[in-house]
């Protein structure tokens, strides 16, 4: 029986509340204006990908969530507190876990350290369990394996799997992933996205950055795609799957 066929916890029933919300958002680097007017909402337990071709404006919602791009204008919300200009590491506690482009795990510590070493309680607003090492290692059995290996000996799969890992061991309210796949091989993406499908099975809040639009469909509820930095269009995953120019034009497959 495959790991994912039974739940590691049961959620509890609990009415849908508003996880994240950006208005109007305005981003900037130095003088260089990258986002022009994006907002966006994310709801408790859904899970919403966020679309684009190269340049558009992906990565750089995600540094306006995390204070690590100038917002000028507009308002940020997460769990109905405003979030703006607040410090990173303030915005992760919190409750918004990411796994950055480029995984960003730490070198030079084993695989067991990069998961403990940023780990933290799950915080009052949720109502999901814990997560422990053996959850982690359930999901990605190799890094148990793996996990007295340095973070670079690992192969690029299993160095996005650590960077899940040790942002589930944040216990966030929210996850963010930027390109999620992105680069991988084909095998190891599979273990991704069925990872990324447990979770929103079981009730996490997910925001997802891929460009394999026909896997995201099977997991996001929902879509927002970006162009020059703005919004161009929102809609559910049917809609997106059922409107082969719309993803023609924006995202050119």
């Amino acid at each position: 029986m495959s790991r994912f066929e039974k739940p590691i916890w049961e959620m509890k029933k609990r009415k849908r509340k508003r996880m994240l919300e950006l208005k109007d958002v305005d981003g900037f680097y130095g003088s260089s204006q990258a986002l022009f007017g994006v907002s966006l909402q994310l709801e408790r337990g859904e899970a919403v990908g966020l679309l684009g071709r190269n340049g558009m404006g992906k990565t750089s919602t995600v540094r306006a969530i995390m204070n690590l791009l100038r917002v000028a204008s507009g308002s940020l919300a997460f769990l109905g507190r405003s979030i703006r200009g607040l410090p990173p590491f303030r915005i992760a506690q919190l409750g918004i876990g990411l796994v950055p482009e480029g995984r960003q795990i730490f070198p030079n510590l084993t695989v067991l350290e990069n998961l403990t070493a940023t780990a933290r309680a799950r915080t009052k607003t949720s109502g999901l369990k814990p997560w422990a090492l053996d959850d982690i290692f359930q999901i990605f059995p190799i890094l148990r394996h793996r996990s007295h290996h340095m973070g670079n000996q690992l192969s690029g799969g299993e160095q996005q799997m650590l960077a899940i890992g040790r942002a589930l061991m944040t216990n966030p309210d929210l996850l963010i992933l930027d390109e999620a796949t992105e680069g991988l091989a084909p095998l190891v993406r599979t273990e991704i996205w069925r990872c990324l499908g447990h979770l929103r099975e079981h009730g996490h809040s997910i925001l997802i950055i891929d460009k394999n639009v026909r896997a995201l469909n099977q997991v996001a509820d929902r879509h927002y795609i970006l162009e020059k930095g703005r919004v161009v269009w929102t809609g559910s995953s049917k809609e997106l799957a059922a409107d082969s120019r719309l993803s023609l034009h924006h995202l050119g497959i």
